[in-house]
Protein backbone atom coordinates (compact mmCIF):
# COMPACT_ATOMS: atom_id res chain seq x y z
CA UNK A 1 0.00 0.00 0.00
CA UNK A 2 2.55 2.55 1.09
CA UNK A 3 4.58 4.28 -2.00
CA UNK A 4 8.07 6.10 -1.36
CA UNK A 5 7.20 9.48 -0.48
CA UNK A 6 9.30 12.09 -3.50
CA UNK A 7 11.40 14.23 -1.64
CA UNK A 8 11.65 18.03 -2.40
CA UNK A 9 8.73 20.46 -2.98
CA UNK A 10 6.13 21.36 -5.05
CA UNK A 11 7.49 21.66 -8.82
CA UNK A 12 6.17 25.17 -9.51
CA UNK A 13 7.34 27.61 -6.12
CA UNK A 14 5.11 30.67 -5.16
CA UNK A 15 6.74 34.11 -6.03
CA UNK A 16 9.13 35.47 -3.58
CA UNK A 17 6.74 38.23 -1.68
CA UNK A 18 9.14 40.63 -1.71
CA UNK A 19 8.12 44.68 -1.32
CA UNK A 20 8.48 46.65 -4.47
CA UNK A 21 8.39 50.45 -4.48
CA UNK A 22 6.92 52.38 -7.09
CA UNK A 23 9.93 55.09 -7.98
CA UNK A 24 8.32 57.71 -9.77
CA UNK A 25 9.71 59.21 -13.07
CA UNK A 26 13.56 61.23 -12.11
CA UNK A 27 12.56 63.45 -15.48
CA UNK A 28 11.56 67.09 -14.75
CA UNK A 29 9.63 67.96 -11.78
CA UNK A 30 11.01 64.74 -9.11
CA UNK A 31 13.85 65.83 -6.62
CA UNK A 32 13.75 69.55 -7.51
CA UNK A 33 14.43 70.52 -4.12
CA UNK A 34 18.51 69.06 -4.80
CA UNK A 35 18.60 70.79 -7.81
CA UNK A 36 19.33 74.13 -6.67
CA UNK A 37 21.84 72.89 -4.46
CA UNK A 38 23.09 69.88 -5.82
CA UNK A 39 22.58 70.22 -9.72
CA UNK A 40 22.49 68.05 -12.03
CA UNK A 41 24.99 65.72 -10.96
CA UNK A 42 23.81 65.21 -7.54
CA UNK A 43 20.69 64.24 -9.51
CA UNK A 44 22.47 61.72 -11.93
CA UNK A 45 23.91 60.48 -8.36
CA UNK A 46 20.55 59.98 -6.91
CA UNK A 47 19.75 57.82 -9.97
CA UNK A 48 22.60 55.61 -9.81
CA UNK A 49 22.28 54.88 -5.93
CA UNK A 50 18.47 53.96 -6.72
CA UNK A 51 19.42 51.81 -9.67
CA UNK A 52 21.71 50.37 -6.64
CA UNK A 53 19.34 49.42 -4.49
CA UNK A 54 16.87 48.22 -7.25
CA UNK A 55 19.38 45.43 -8.16
CA UNK A 56 19.70 44.17 -4.56
CA UNK A 57 15.70 43.98 -4.62
CA UNK A 58 15.95 41.95 -7.99
CA UNK A 59 18.26 39.75 -6.13
CA UNK A 60 15.37 38.54 -3.69
CA UNK A 61 12.92 38.84 -6.30
CA UNK A 62 14.43 36.57 -9.07
CA UNK A 63 15.59 33.90 -6.51
CA UNK A 64 13.76 30.29 -6.23
CA UNK A 65 12.03 29.56 -2.95
CA UNK A 66 13.34 26.29 -1.48
CA UNK A 67 13.04 23.91 1.81
CA UNK A 68 14.82 25.28 4.58
CA UNK A 69 13.17 22.93 6.98
CA UNK A 70 10.88 20.03 6.65
CA UNK A 71 10.43 16.58 8.46
CA UNK A 72 7.64 15.83 5.69
CA UNK A 73 9.25 12.99 3.74
CA UNK A 74 10.08 11.18 7.39
CA UNK A 75 8.05 7.49 6.76
CA UNK A 76 5.54 5.54 9.22
CA UNK A 77 6.87 2.28 9.92
CA UNK A 78 4.63 1.05 12.38
CA UNK A 79 3.17 -2.22 11.25
CA UNK A 80 -0.69 -2.44 10.43
CA UNK A 81 -1.21 1.48 10.78
CA UNK A 82 -1.46 4.33 8.15
CA UNK A 83 0.18 6.70 10.88
CA UNK A 84 -0.46 9.02 13.60
CA UNK A 85 -3.60 11.21 13.68
CA UNK A 86 -3.88 14.38 15.93
CA UNK A 87 -6.83 16.33 16.06
CA UNK A 88 -7.16 19.94 16.29
CA UNK A 89 -10.13 21.20 18.10
CA UNK A 90 -11.63 24.58 18.19
CA UNK A 91 -14.28 24.69 21.36
CA UNK A 92 -12.42 24.63 23.55
CA UNK A 93 -9.01 25.09 21.36
CA UNK A 94 -6.48 22.71 21.71
CA UNK A 95 -3.80 21.83 18.77
CA UNK A 96 -0.37 21.10 18.20
CA UNK A 97 2.81 22.95 17.17
CA UNK A 98 5.95 22.35 15.82
CA UNK A 99 9.17 24.30 16.90
CA UNK A 100 12.41 25.08 14.95
CA UNK A 101 15.39 26.71 15.12
CA UNK A 102 16.68 28.48 12.13
CA UNK A 103 20.75 28.31 10.47
CA UNK A 104 22.95 31.14 9.22
CA UNK A 105 21.72 33.90 7.64
CA UNK A 106 18.40 35.96 7.21
CA UNK A 107 15.96 34.33 5.50
CA UNK A 108 12.58 34.90 4.01
CA UNK A 109 9.33 32.71 4.54
CA UNK A 110 7.30 31.86 1.64
CA UNK A 111 5.13 29.24 2.97
CA UNK A 112 4.56 26.49 5.67
CA UNK A 113 3.50 23.01 4.28
CA UNK A 114 1.24 20.88 6.47
CA UNK A 115 0.37 17.25 5.66
CA UNK A 116 -3.58 17.00 6.50
CA UNK A 117 -5.51 13.87 7.00
CA UNK A 118 -8.56 12.90 5.97
CA UNK A 119 -10.50 12.27 8.80
CA UNK A 120 -12.31 15.83 8.15
CA UNK A 121 -12.76 17.34 4.96
CA UNK A 122 -10.49 19.07 2.30
CA UNK A 123 -10.60 22.05 1.01
CA UNK A 124 -9.40 23.00 4.70
CA UNK A 125 -11.78 25.27 6.18
CA UNK A 126 -10.90 29.15 5.40
CA UNK A 127 -10.39 29.76 9.42
CA UNK A 128 -7.73 27.43 9.71
CA UNK A 129 -4.09 29.34 10.22
CA UNK A 130 -0.47 28.67 11.71
CA UNK A 131 0.69 31.55 14.06
CA UNK A 132 4.04 32.48 13.54
CA UNK A 133 6.12 33.73 16.85
CA UNK A 134 9.79 33.52 18.44
CA UNK A 135 10.01 32.14 21.45
CA UNK A 136 12.49 29.61 23.71
CA UNK A 137 12.02 25.84 22.88
CA UNK A 138 11.30 25.50 26.54
CA UNK A 139 9.16 28.65 28.14
CA UNK A 140 6.64 29.02 31.14
CA UNK A 141 2.96 28.77 29.21
CA UNK A 142 1.72 31.49 30.49
CA UNK A 143 4.22 33.68 28.88
CA UNK A 144 3.21 36.25 26.15
CA UNK A 145 3.79 35.87 22.54
CA UNK A 146 4.29 38.43 19.75
CA UNK A 147 2.44 36.96 16.76
CA UNK A 148 4.91 37.43 14.04
CA UNK A 149 2.33 36.05 11.18
CA UNK A 150 -0.66 34.38 10.35
CA UNK A 151 -0.06 31.82 7.75
CA UNK A 152 -3.40 31.57 5.93
CA UNK A 153 -4.61 31.05 2.27
CA UNK A 154 -4.65 27.25 1.62
CA UNK A 155 -3.20 25.65 -1.63
CA UNK A 156 -2.84 21.40 -2.13
CA UNK A 157 0.44 20.63 -2.74
CA UNK A 158 0.51 18.09 -5.84
CA UNK A 159 3.63 16.09 -4.35
CA UNK A 160 2.51 12.26 -3.15
CA UNK A 161 2.27 11.13 -0.10
CA UNK A 162 3.03 7.96 1.92
CA UNK A 163 -0.45 7.07 1.84
CA UNK A 164 -1.98 8.58 -1.31
CA UNK A 165 -5.66 9.27 -0.79
CA UNK A 166 -5.92 9.41 2.80
CA UNK A 167 -3.27 12.36 3.32
CA UNK A 168 -2.57 15.55 1.09
CA UNK A 169 -0.15 18.07 1.97
CA UNK A 170 -0.93 21.76 2.21
CA UNK A 171 0.71 25.07 1.93
CA UNK A 172 -0.01 27.95 3.76
CA UNK A 173 1.01 31.25 3.16
CA UNK A 174 1.13 35.31 4.39
CA UNK A 175 0.65 38.38 2.44
CA UNK A 176 3.32 39.94 4.06
CA UNK A 177 6.81 39.32 3.70
CA UNK A 178 7.56 37.57 6.80
CA UNK A 179 11.67 37.52 8.01
CA UNK A 180 13.42 34.97 9.53
CA UNK A 181 16.31 36.15 11.59
CA UNK A 182 19.41 33.60 12.19
CA UNK A 183 20.14 31.14 14.86
CA UNK A 184 16.26 32.25 16.00
CA UNK A 185 13.54 29.69 17.50
CA UNK A 186 10.52 29.60 15.89
CA UNK A 187 7.07 28.27 16.95
CA UNK A 188 4.11 27.36 14.47
CA UNK A 189 1.23 26.93 16.08
CA UNK A 190 -1.69 25.33 14.82
CA UNK A 191 -5.13 26.80 15.53
CA UNK A 192 -8.31 27.46 14.65
CA UNK A 193 -11.18 30.46 16.05
CA UNK A 194 -14.00 29.37 18.12
CA UNK A 195 -16.66 28.16 16.14
CA UNK A 196 -15.03 26.61 13.37
CA UNK A 197 -14.86 23.06 11.81
CA UNK A 198 -12.04 20.51 13.03
CA UNK A 199 -9.11 19.41 11.34
CA UNK A 200 -6.50 16.79 11.53
CA UNK A 201 -2.97 16.67 10.89
CA UNK A 202 -0.03 13.66 10.13
CA UNK A 203 2.25 13.33 12.97
CA UNK A 204 5.05 11.43 12.91
CA UNK A 205 7.84 9.76 15.43
CA UNK A 206 11.22 10.18 13.82
CA UNK A 207 12.96 13.66 13.52
CA UNK A 208 15.39 13.04 11.11
CA UNK A 209 14.85 15.85 9.47
CA UNK A 210 16.30 17.45 6.23
CA UNK A 211 17.00 21.38 5.22
CA UNK A 212 19.64 23.59 5.47
CA UNK A 213 22.88 23.36 7.37
CA UNK A 214 22.06 24.69 11.05
CA UNK A 215 18.46 24.39 10.29
CA UNK A 216 16.49 21.75 12.90
CA UNK A 217 13.67 20.42 14.31
CA UNK A 218 12.65 20.25 17.88
CA UNK A 219 12.73 16.46 18.98
CA UNK A 220 10.04 17.09 21.55
CA UNK A 221 6.39 17.83 21.05
CA UNK A 222 4.50 20.91 21.50
CA UNK A 223 0.95 21.70 21.66
CA UNK A 224 -1.30 25.33 22.75
CA UNK A 225 -4.76 25.00 24.97
CA UNK A 226 -6.90 27.21 25.32
CA UNK A 227 -8.36 27.91 29.33
CA UNK A 228 -12.01 28.59 30.33
CA UNK A 229 -11.51 32.84 28.76
CA UNK A 230 -10.49 31.98 25.80
CA UNK A 231 -6.63 32.49 26.50
CA UNK A 232 -4.38 30.40 24.69
CA UNK A 233 -1.08 29.02 26.34
CA UNK A 234 1.44 27.26 24.25
CA UNK A 235 3.94 24.93 26.06
CA UNK A 236 5.75 21.67 25.74
CA UNK A 237 3.73 18.35 25.34
CA UNK A 238 3.17 16.77 28.53
CA UNK A 239 4.20 13.59 26.61
CA UNK A 240 7.70 15.01 25.71
CA UNK A 241 10.04 13.14 23.55
CA UNK A 242 7.76 9.69 23.87
CA UNK A 243 5.34 11.41 21.63
CA UNK A 244 4.81 12.15 18.26
CA UNK A 245 6.01 15.46 16.13
CA UNK A 246 4.06 17.63 14.09
CA UNK A 247 5.08 17.10 9.90
CA UNK A 248 5.43 20.29 8.54
CA UNK A 249 7.73 21.85 5.95
CA UNK A 250 9.26 25.73 6.19
CA UNK A 251 10.35 27.06 2.93
CA UNK A 252 11.76 30.15 1.64
CA UNK A 253 14.48 31.97 0.21
CA UNK A 254 18.12 33.09 0.99
CA UNK A 255 18.44 37.33 1.95
CA UNK A 256 21.34 37.89 0.52
CA UNK A 257 23.13 40.63 1.96
CA UNK A 258 23.87 43.98 -0.04
CA UNK A 259 27.02 44.24 -1.88
CA UNK A 260 29.72 46.91 -0.54
CA UNK A 261 29.28 48.59 -3.64
CA UNK A 262 25.48 49.27 -3.50
CA UNK A 263 25.92 50.63 0.02
CA UNK A 264 28.55 53.27 -1.17
CA UNK A 265 26.40 54.27 -4.23
CA UNK A 266 22.99 54.59 -1.55
CA UNK A 267 25.44 57.06 0.16
CA UNK A 268 27.53 58.90 -1.89
CA UNK A 269 25.03 61.20 -2.70
CA UNK A 270 24.63 62.48 0.65
CA UNK A 271 28.38 62.72 1.53
CA UNK A 272 29.15 64.95 -2.00
CA UNK A 273 26.12 67.57 -0.61
CA UNK A 274 27.27 67.87 2.48
CA UNK A 275 31.21 68.20 1.42
CA UNK A 276 29.43 71.04 -1.23
CA UNK A 277 27.81 72.60 1.42
CA UNK A 278 30.60 72.85 3.72
CA UNK A 279 32.95 74.09 0.66
CA UNK A 280 30.13 77.25 0.14
CA UNK A 281 30.34 77.90 4.14
CA UNK A 282 33.98 77.98 4.07
CA UNK A 283 33.94 80.24 0.67
CA UNK A 284 31.78 82.55 2.35
CA UNK A 285 33.75 83.16 5.71
CA UNK A 286 36.98 83.86 3.95
CA UNK A 287 35.27 86.48 1.60
CA UNK A 288 36.54 89.61 2.52
CA UNK A 289 34.45 92.32 3.73
CA UNK A 290 33.50 95.11 1.62
CA UNK A 291 34.45 98.59 3.57
CA UNK A 292 33.45 101.82 1.87
CA UNK A 293 36.13 104.30 1.38
CA UNK A 294 35.18 108.34 2.11
CA UNK A 295 35.57 110.39 -1.28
Amino acid sequence: MEQTSQSGHAAETPEIPCRRQHLPNMEGSVLPAYRTIGGERLVRSLRGSISGGLIVVGLCSSASAEVLVSNLDERWTVPGSIGDINEVVSDPYSGPAGVFRTGTGRHLLTSVTLEHAFWKTLPVSPQFRILLFARAEVAAPESEVEILAELQHPVLDPTPTQFPGFSQRVEYSSLDPVMLEADTTYWLGVYLPPGSPGAALMFVFSTGERGLDGWSISDFSHAGFADENGIVSWSLSSFGASSSMLKFAVNGVAVPEPPLWSLFALGAPWVMLFSRRFRSDRRTLRSPIPVQRSA
